[in-house]
C-alpha cells in the first residue's frame, strides 16, 4: 500500500511506499515539517521527512501495546514529543525523543 501526495489543487505529486507499509491510516505533521503516518495492519508508525524523499519506521514507546493503530496526533513540549495514538476505540500515549 502507499501514501499518495497531491498539491492544493488536487494535482498528483508522488506516491510514497515502504516495504513494511500495508494499510496506511492516519497522519499528522510535526512542527519540523516531518509527517507521522500510522499503519493499521502492521501496528507501525512511520516518519516521512519534509522533502518526502525518505520513510523510516519508528520504534513506539507507549504506555500500552497497540492492536489496531489508526491515527496519531502530536504535542511538542521542550525536549520531547508526546503522541496520542488512536488504537481502535482507545487513546494510547506514546513518546518521541
Amino acid at each position: 500500500s502507499a501514501l499518495f501526495v497531491f498539491d492544493f489543487f488536487g494535482t498528483f505529486i508522488q506516491k510514497l511506499t515502504h516495504e513494511k507499509m500495508k494499510k496506511p491510516a492516519g497522519l499528522c505533521v510535526l512542527n519540523s515539517g516531518e509527517i507521522l503516518l500510522t499503519d493499521a495492519a502492521t501496528k507501525q508508525l512511520f516518519k516521512i521527512n519534509k522533502a518526502l524523499s525518505s520513510i523510516e519506521t519508528i520504534e513506539l514507546k507507549t504506555t500500552k501495546s497497540v492492536k489496531h493503530l489508526t491515527d496519531v496526533a502530536a504535542w511538542k513540549d521542550k525536549d520531547k514529543t508526546t503522541l496520542f495514538l488512536l488504537d481502535g476505540n482507545e487513546v494510547i500515549i506514546g513518546f518521541l525523543h
